[in-house]
């Protein structure tokens, strides 16, 4: 989409979330607007307590998909090293949980005698857990980004789709 089209559709989901009267409503219009956006079949907000569980505050969802709404979850399930990740990097894409993961040659970086970071890479590999967590879903597709609240996290979006879902470079941008 040209910029210009993305700018005004932005624009127009900050009016709506700027006209909200409280938290509960600012979460349910930006499920929604994001559901609508991204075509996600299902995107809930996702907010952390003081000892890092998390409670689903707002959710729009497609027929059929199981609701979390309301749900709390233990810290466990995004544990520190997850929560630290989403604080440097803005989303986590999962375009396809059966996708065959490829290993990395040589093992040792030659230039630091060291294991390779991916931290930052958009296209590491994930967790094999975390894979059968989205299967357990009935889930194939998943996207997170990151909620900051004064440059801590606050929470998570957590977009889920039940086919394959490959974003483009400006979707994943926006």
């Amino acid at each position: 989409k040209p910029f210009i089209d993305i700018y005004q559709r932005v624009k127009q989901v900050m009016q709506h979330i700027n006209q909200c009267s409280g938290m509960d409503e600012v979460c349910e219009v930006a499920a929604r607007e994001l559901k609508k956006w991204t075509g996600f079949d299902k995107v809930m907000i996702y907010r952390f307590d003081d000892n890092w569980n998390g409670a689903v505050l707002a959710e729009e969802a497609e027929e059929g998909m199981e609701s979390y709404f309301g749900l709390t979850f233990p810290a466990s399930d995004i544990p520190k090293p997850a929560r630290d990740m989403y604080v440097k990097n803005p989303y986590r894409l999962i375009p396809n949980r059966g996708y065959e993961p490829v290993k990395l040659y040589p093992l040792l970086n030659p230039l630091s005698n060291g294991f390779t970071n991916l931290l930052n890479a958009d296209l590491r590999s994930v967790a094999s857990v975390h894979l059968e967590y989205l299967k357990n879903m009935q889930v194939m597709a998943s996207m997170s980004a990151r909620i900051l609240y004064q440059e801590q996290l606050w929470g998570l979006i957590a977009c889920h789709h039940r086919v394959p879902k490959y974003l483009s470079f400006e979707e994943c941008s926006v």
